[in-house]
């Protein structure tokens, strides 16, 4: 049996009654959704079409949707070919809406059109707040020095912390040597201490960049405001990855900020920042939360020690598949893996298998072993209910059955076989899968 032929003639047997439903009028329409799932959604299917319908859809609509809906739009028609969309850009170069411009400007400077570099400098300095940060986004590879000027300008009090960190941003990207104006601008913003609330976040805000442009004198101000923890990480870890070099009294804020993590992000990001850092901080740092409460803490802590050499020897992760904390046996179990130890197996085997939140997890790392045993446990994650393990397991499949297969060619989504789609196409999809791989058995 020829999996992707049998998979693609009742895909598009099935596929008949849903064509309305993906109609691209139908989906830009939803662009404009009050529902962030429904747009998602149908941003996601637009995406997969990109259809010639679909782009003059979008052009038309972009100008009346909302700054969500817009956003997804423009990502659309950058999708394009931009021998395609020149002339659209150039008609969305001329409406009112900041955004649209911006957006427009931006795309066709990307791509070697900068005739309208003062369009887009002047749609930064007039988008209205709800745009700012998505105009802001659109500034990817441009360095044009009237859009410096005018994002230069968004460093100021008044606007919003989240915008101004977007700004300071883009222009430490940009910055070549010592630039005075945005130094200048961003000590007015750090000046006074006392600030709360979002006037608080602009001053910290402000000090990050400060010290990330290599303005040391700020490093005492900003490790108070890294020990108050009002300040949400990204605020300030994203600077200060681009620092050349950090104070100790800031390496101490960090090691310490690690060692009170609350979240897994909190523990990812800030062993990232050590890491180029000051390495020699991370391990202690990390050990102190093996020992606590939390069980997505350890783990995480488990996951990053498992990446420094020497940390942590595969007898003590050996050790650790007894564990009665399943994230923390699934790391353990993934880091022998890549060990080319295949002890953990058995018991992810097992993880897949159970309902309930491990399963996410252990469907991934099943997804990572390479061996025939794991296909039937994949197949069977396929058509569990929750969009996360089916994606999962559609992903191991995808890796591991060429592995398994050398000389057979698989393309399990041209064949209908997508995480996401209606649950006709998965149900077939599925049995299919099923009887091919039965099919593969010895008789």
């Amino acid at each position: 049996m020829r999996l992707a032929v049998s998979f693609a003639i009742a895909a598009l047997v099935a596929a008949r009654s849903l064509v309305a439903q993906d109609d691209p009028a139908t989906l830009v329409g939803q662009l404009a959704s009050d529902d962030a799932q429904i747009r998602h959604d149908a941003y996601n299917k637009l995406m997969r079409a990109r259809s010639p319908e679909a782009m003059a859809l979008l052009a038309k609509a972009l100008p009346t949707l909302p700054i969500a809906g817009a956003a997804f739009a423009v990502y659309l028609l950058e999708g394009y070919p931009a021998e395609d969309t020149a002339a659209v850009w150039k008609k969305l170069a001329g409406q009112d809406g900041a955004f649209v411009r911006a957006a427009a400007a931006a795309a066709l400077w990307r791509r070697g059109d900068k005739s309208l570099a003062q369009v887009l400098a002047a749609a930064v300095t007039a988008a209205l707040p709800a745009e700012r940060t998505h105009v802001l986004a659109r500034l990817y590879g441009i360095d044009d020095p009237a859009v410096v000027t005018a994002v230069r300008g968004l460093v100021r009090k008044g606007v919003e912390s989240g915008v101004v960190g977007e700004a300071l941003h883009h222009l430490l990207q940009w910055q070549k040597g010592r630039d005075v104006e945005t130094i200048g601008s961003a000590e007015a913003l750090a000046a006074d201490p006392t600030l709360t609330g979002d006037d608080g976040a602009r001053s910290a805000i402000a000090l990050a960049y400060l010290v990330a442009a290599g303005e040391g004198r700020h490093a005492g101000p900003l490790a108070a405001r890294i020990a108050e923890e009002k300040l949400q990480l990204f605020q300030w870890t994203r600077f200060l990855e681009r620092a050349p070099r950090l104070d100790k009294v800031l390496v101490e804020a960090i090691a310490a900020r690690l060692t009170g993590a609350k979240s897994e992000y909190d523990v990812t990001r800030l062993v990232q920042l050590l890491q180029k850092h000051a390495p020699g901080r991370v391990e202690q740092a990390l050990r102190d939360h093996l020992d606590g409460d939390d069980p997505k803490l350890r783990a995480a802590a488990l996951k990053a020690l498992a990446t420094i050499p020497g940390a942590l020897e595969p007898k003590k992760f050996r050790e650790m598949l007894g564990s009665a904390d399943a994230q923390v046996v699934l790391v353990a179990a993934e880091t022998l893996r890549r060990m080319d130890d295949y002890s953990g197996l058995e018991v992810v085997m097992a993880l897949a298998t159970k309902a309930g939140k491990d399963r996410v997890e252990a469907v991934r790392v099943l997804g990572g072993f390479r061996d025939p045993k794991v296909v039937p446990l994949l197949i069977a994650a396929f058509a569990d209910p929750e969009l996360q393990v089916r994606r999962h397991a559609l992903t191991g499949l995808q890796q591991l059955l060429p592995d398994l297969f050398p000389y057979r060619r698989f393309d399990l989504d041209k064949a209908g076989c997508r995480a996401d789609g209606p649950e006709v196409l998965r149900a077939e999809g599925l049995r299919l899968l099923r009887a091919w791989w039965a099919a593969q058995q010895p008789k």
